[in-house]
C-alpha cells in the first residue's frame, strides 16, 4: 500500500494557484493534510479531502502556503520551506518538503515556479542612483533569498538624477526580491472630512471635528526596459519611501497603468496613502 503525488516541481510561486493530485493504490475514503512551515514553525490544523472513485484527490494549496508565510518586512523572508504530511484513513502516509516564494506570474496557468541560483531583478540591469541605498536580491541554490551589496553586483545601470523634488521608493516585486526606483517628483496632499456635530451637556452644539487623510502622488518617466517596475509596484504589498535617512512604510491607493509595447517611455503616476496614526476628531474611536 502506498500514497503518491504529482507535485514534482519546486520553487512554487504563491501568487498563482498550486494544484496537485494525491492517489492511493488501495481503496480509501479520505486524505488528511497537515502543512508545517519549517522556517517559522507555523502549522495548520489538519483538514480533510474526500477521495473520488479513483482513490484520488485534486487540491489547491495556494491559500494554505500563503497563510504560513510571515508578513513581508522589507527583508529576505519571502521564501520558505513547507513540509506537507498526508495520511489516508487507511493509515497510509507520505511526507515531503517543497520550497515556496512570495511571487507570481500574470497567467491563467497554475503551478508556476521560479528556478534557484538566479537574480530576483525585474530587468537584467540593476538601476542605481548615487546617494540612495540599494541592494540586489538573489535566490540561492537552496531557495533562500539573499540580499547582496552593490560591491558584489555586476550589470549596474548608474542612472542620472532628475528633478528637484525627488522621492525614492522600495517595493516587493513579483520574484520575491525588492526593487528600487527614484521618482522625479512628488506632491503630498492632506484632506479633511467633517464627521458632524452633536448636542453637548449644556445643550450647546458641539463640532465633532474632522477625519484627516494624507496621500502622496509620485511621478516618474520610466524607460520601456524598466516598465515591469511600474507594473509590480502598483500591486506590491510592501512599499517604503526613503525619507530623512530611513525607510518609512507607505501604502498603495488605487492605481492603473496601460501596457503598451510601442511606448519608449512610460509616464507613471503612483498614488500612495500615508496612513498616519493621527486622529484630530473629538472622538476616541471612529
Amino acid at each position: 500500500m502506498a500514497l503518491s503525488h504529482n507535485l514534482n516541481g519546486n520553487g512554487y510561486l504563491i501568487n498563482n494557484e498550486i494544484w496537485f493530485n494525491v492517489t492511493s493504490d488501495v481503496q480509501v475514503v479520505y486524505f488528511k493534510f497537515i502543512f508545517t512551515n519549517l522556517s517559522n514553525a507555523k502549522i495548520t490544523t489538519a483538514f480533510i479531502s474526500y477521495a473520488d472513485l479513483n482513490n484520488s484527490v485534486f487540491v489547491n494549496i495556494q491559500s494554505v502556503a500563503k497563510a504560513l508565510f510571515d508578513v513581508p518586512n522589507g527583508g529576505t523572508n519571502n521564501s520558505t520551506k513547507i513540509q506537507i504530511a498526508i495520511t489516508a484513513n487507511t493509515g497510509e502516509n507520505i511526507t515531503f518538503t517543497k520550497d515556496f516564494v512570495r511571487g507570481g506570474n500574470r497567467t491563467n496557468d497554475t503551478n508556476q515556479t521560479i528556478s534557484p541560483n538566479q537574480s530576483l531583478r525585474l530587468y537584467q540591469m540593476l538601476p542605481v542612483w548615487s546617494g540612495f541605498p540599494a541592494y540586489d536580491y538573489f535566490l540561492s541554490p537552496s531557495y533562500v533569498i539573499e540580499q547582496q551589496n552593490l560591491v558584489d553586483v555586476t550589470d549596474i545601470d548608474y542612472r542620472r538624477m532628475k528633478g528637484c523634488n525627488k522621492i525614492y521608493l522600495k517595493f516587493l516585486n513579483q520574484k520575491g526580491g525588492y526593487s528600487y526606483w527614484l521618482f522625479e517628483s512628488f506632491t503630498e496632499k492632506e484632506s479633511g472630512t467633517p464627521i458632524g456635530s452633536t448636542v453637548g451637556t449644556n445643550n450647546e452644539l458641539l463640532d465633532l471635528g474632522t477625519v484627516s487623510s494624507s496621500e502622496l502622488k509620485a511621478y516618474s518617466k520610466i524607460p520601456r526596459e524598466y516598465k515591469q517596475y511600474a507594473f509590480d509596484l502598483i500591486i506590491s504589498p510592501d512599499v517604503f519611501a526613503y525619507q530623512d535617512g530611513n525607510w518609512k512604510k507607505i501604502f498603495l491607493k488605487s492605481n492603473s497603468i496601460e501596457r503598451d509595447n510601442i511606448k519608449r517611455v512610460y509616464s507613471v503616476n503612483i498614488n500612495l496613502d500615508l496612513n498616519y496614526r493621527f486622529n484630530p476628531t473629538l472622538l476616541w474611536s471612529n
